[in-house]
């Protein structure tokens, strides 16, 4: 009997060590398109950010403070605030009406052309890489599908050119077979969310959604050994709270921010 009840006190510290035990998605990534002070991005593995807002010297200050700084860049659409945007007039088309922006085509040499010069100078202010984003644009879920073979080639091209820096695709799952060999990263945006763009409503994902692609983005994680980065919205702590509860038993980096991040996450490092 007194074994039995020293067994039963033992109990909960041991379910409260292995408890402590299980993996948890971290957190150390921050992006945001707004402008932010360089003195407040520090402690995170990756910070991706606009590189039109910054100076040289602010991301010198930056790479300082943080492991990888990574400039964006969109390789299926340009947004007509965008600095290069007049470059590109009569190379764009059909317009995206939630982010007010248009596909690129990549089968335009200009496309190509205007698109490595803008690379080129982000990358000269010190960026440690690219965050490329859009890529879906060029599976069946998008209108550059007919056109994936240009993205393939221009990855390429920007690999050969470009052998040191770190590469992060976001998005365009389907795509890896073709661009795992010249990335080393991958985001993947609403895994455990699903905002709603036309009620503007931010809100889990079905849990049954939610499992079906934790596990295929498990599978792929397992096939191409790339660094899985994923993003989700938020804009309240209980959410953003369910949303690292379901993330918990992965090892994925995430980070949880309001949909257009154009500020620090509230729920940054948290």
């Amino acid at each position: 009997m007194l074994h039995f009840k020293y067994i039963l006190l033992l109990l909960p510290i041991i379910i409260f060590v292995q408890a402590r035990k299980l993996p948890a998605c971290k957190s150390s990534v921050l992006i945001c398109y707004g402008k932010l002070n360089p003195v407040d991005i520090s402690n995170y593995d990756y910070v991706i950010l606009e590189a039109d807002l910054y100076t040289k010297k602010d991301i010198e200050l930056i790479k300082k403070n943080n492991k990888k700084v990574l400039c964006y860049i969109s390789l299926g659409e340009v947004n007509q605030h965008a600095s290069y945007f007049e470059d590109l007039k009569g190379m764009v088309e059909t317009r995206n009406h939630i982010w007010n922006s248009y596909d690129l085509n990549l089968n335009y040499k200009k496309t190509r052309n205007v698109l490595s010069k803008v690379i080129k100078n982000r990358l000269l202010k010190g960026f440690d890489g690219l965050f490329l984003d859009n890529i879906d644009s060029y599976t069946v879920y998008g209108n550059q599908y007919k056109n994936s073979s240009y993205l393939v080639a221009y990855l390429e091209l920007l690999r050969k050119k470009y052998p040191s820096i770190h590469i992060m695709q976001n998005a365009g799952l389907p795509l890896l077979d073709n661009t795992s060999k010249y990335i080393n990263s991958l985001a993947v945006e609403s895994v455990a969310s699903n905002y709603d763009f036309s009620k503007k409503e931010y809100r889990l994902r079905r849990i049954s959604d939610f499992m079906r692609q934790k596990k295929a983005i498990q599978r792929i994680e397992k096939q191409y050994q790339k660094e899985i980065i994923v993003i989700e919205y938020a804009n309240t702590e209980a959410l953003y709270k369910e949303i690292k509860s379901r993330l918990k038993s992965t090892n994925w980096n995430c980070y949880v921010a309001k949909i257009d991040l154009q500020k620090q996450s509230i729920f940054s490092k948290n």
